[in-house]
């Protein structure tokens, strides 16, 4: 990369402004200092230094080489082991990236796969933004970036910036008082305002919706739309789950019936058919704090309560549960099984948490 900005001619300052990073980044990235996580600046540096398609496919190769050599003697587990259909457990295996390309190219299909949810319309999720419904989850900042094609001739590895609708900048909700922010914003997620599923539901059909009434209100009086996420098992459904990180009791296991899952959904799209756009069927499944059940589990819930959601309210839109971590093997791992046991077939919308680190 140091290279090419030479024969290019540009300052740092300059090409980390074409590059939309910053200048001590940028010098870090060109002597070796650092190395970025996403290939995606990488391709934008190759383009601003007009480099020929043999020396983006070189550079590929290289950051893919040393992105492999800094996480080869880092062994991963598996998620929780599966239960087979005989009722046998299978054994945990250790994983271990061997090939340069190997963990680079699932990093590369992750990017061109889960990226493009926004479009050039500025519409989030094949859905228009404004005042329908939200695409994936607000409240983490993310990497952004396309491995597609921007037309032209030659290869092409980066997109142009392209607008984001309104509806792409939302927050989550930490407070249960139906006050929307003061500042602008085009939606809101609502999670973290005493509304899991252990807050609605202390005990089995008995619910308490006085909180999320308001928040919903409240979002309707400020016309934005609100993405509801769902999560937190109430100890009643699952007694010997481990708990959350939350104070509230809730456990971070599947319910052990999952016709309870099934019996809230109903009461919760029946109360807020029309005035909830969209649902997260439960928050950050790769993180065991959050979710510590089987990937079979939860494709199964996923299965159940998007076929509840758009039988009862047409118009809403499903947000698969969201995937985080995908920066440590495991993330990738879950993400990967989920989409082989078809989780991903009952959405209308991936969520991804592309935090930055």
């Amino acid at each position: 990369m140091e290279d090419l900005k030479q024969r290019r001619g540009l300052s740092y300052g300059e090409l980390a402004r074409r590059t939309y990073t910053t200048r001590s980044t940028l010098h870090r990235y060109c002597n070796g200092a650092s190395l970025p996580r996403d290939f995606t600046i990488v391709a934008a540096i190759a383009r601003e230094c007009e480099a020929t398609a043999g020396e983006q496919v070189e550079l590929a190769r290289l950051w893919m080489a040393a992105l492999s050599q800094r996480s080869s003697d880092l062994p991963v587990r598996t998620p929780e082991p599966e239960t087979g259909q005989e009722g046998r457990r299978a054994e945990p295996r250790l994983w271990r990236v061997r090939t340069p390309w190997r963990g680079a190219a699932a990093l590369a299909l992750l990017c061109a796969g889960m990226v493009p949810i926004l479009s050039a319309s500025g519409e989030f999720g094949g859905v228009t933004a404004g005042p329908s419904p939200i695409a994936a989850t607000s409240g983490d900042s993310g990497d952004a970036g396309d491995s597609g094609g921007s037309g032209g001739s030659g290869d092409s590895w980066v997109q142009e910036p392209w607008p984001v609708g309104t509806a792409g900048f939302g927050v989550t909700l930490n407070s249960n008082t139906g006050t929307m922010p003061s500042f602008r914003v085009g939606s809101v997620r609502l999670w973290d305002g005493g509304t899991r599923w252990a807050d609605l539901e202390r005990s089995r059909g008995t619910y308490t919706w006085s909180a999320l009434d308001r928040l919903v209100a409240g979002a309707r009086r400020a016309g934005k739309p609100a993405l509801f996420t769902l999560g937190g098992t109430p100890s009643w459904a699952a007694p010997d789950g481990p708990k959350t990180v939350y104070a509230d009791g809730s456990r971070s296991a599947a319910p052990d019936d999952l016709r309870d899952w099934d019996a809230f959904i109903r009461a919760l799209v029946a109360r807020y058919r029309g005035r909830i756009e969209a649902y997260e069927l439960w928050d950050t499944v790769t993180d065991r704090h959050f979710y510590s059940g089987s990937v079979r589990t939860m494709a199964d819930m996923a299965r159940r309560a998007a076929r509840i959601i758009h039988a009862a309210d047409p118009r809403a839109k499903v947000v698969c549960p969201s995937m985080g971590r995908l920066r440590e093997a495991g993330g990738p791992l879950f993400l990967r099984r989920f989409a082989r046991l078809h989780g991903f077939d009952a959405c209308d919308v991936v969520g991804v948490k592309l935090r930055q680190g």
